[in-house]
Parts: C-alpha cells; structure tokens; sequence
C-alpha cells in the first residue's frame, strides 16, 4: 500500500513526528493497517489509528496507537468471541470500557490495569446483574438484580 505522509508538530525540544499511513506484514505473518512513524534505525513504530491482527492468537485490536503501543480509544476481538471495547494505556483496559465474554455475560465500568476496578455493572449469563463497586476483578457491592428493569 502507498503510504501518505502528515506531520505532528513537536512540542518544545521534541523534534516533529512524521506520520505516514501504510500496511505492513510481520515476520510471524501478523498485520498492521494505519497510522506509523520510522526510527532513525528503519524500524516502524504504531502511532495513530491502525488495526493490528495477529496471526498466531487470532486477535484483532482497531484503534488508537502511541508510541508502539495501544493507548487511547480502541477495540480488541478475541478468537474466543469476548472483545473488549473501551479505553486503554500502554497496553491494558484502562479507564471506562465493557468486556463481553462468549457466554452473553458481561462487565460495563472502570478498569485499571486490565482489572475490573472502581464503578460498573456485571451481567452474567442468567441475566443477574451486580451493579455498584468493583475491586481487584471482584464485585464489593450488595446490590442484585435478577433483570435489567429493576436497575
């Protein structure tokens, strides 16, 4: 794919990113579509908006990239049919965003450090809800419904 050239400014002694928009095809077979800058040494680094699919996991993340790494808004989908839409930081659910497991259940809230963490709601697959606080991965709250008009 030919690739178009933008420039982001640099701020302060930070020389300004050259951003291009390219595709490109790892060693392993896995992919890269979107945005990217190139290091002095020729490497390629994610920056932007891109879509990575790996070829050996079978995941696929489209969303925002900073500095090689998934930061910002974006969506992964696992070969196992859960995907996590949200907020990420150098690589992990951080901030707002819902997990979907195959089985129908799912969790909608904060995230820290790809743990549920802080305000949100789980739904299992009977369709109970857990609403209220989170904490390391684990509902602190005593609030249950057994369906969503209750809530």
């Amino acid at each position: 794919m030919a690739s178009k050239k933008t420039r982001r400014p640099g701020s302060g002694n930070e020389p300004a990113l050259v951003i291009q928009t390219g595709s490109f095809i790892f060693p392993d077979g896995s992919r890269y579509e979107g945005s990217y800058t190139t290091q002095d040494d020729g490497s390629v680094m994610r920056q932007g908006v891109g879509t990575y699919t790996c070829s050996k996991s079978k995941k696929r993340y489209s969303g925002q990239w900073e500095m090689d790494k998934i930061s910002g808004a974006g969506k992964i989908e696992f070969a196992s049919g859960s995907v996590y839409t949200g907020h990420w930081k150098d690589n992990m659910y951080q901030g707002e965003g819902t997990y979907s497991w195959p089985d129908g259940s799912k969790f909608t809230g904060v995230w820290e450090g790809n743990i549920m963490q802080g305000n949100g709601r789980y739904v299992d697959q009977q369709n109970h809800h857990w609403v209220g606080q989170f904490s390391n991965g684990r509902a602190e709250c005593d609030i249950f419904f057994t369906d969503d008009t209750i809530a």
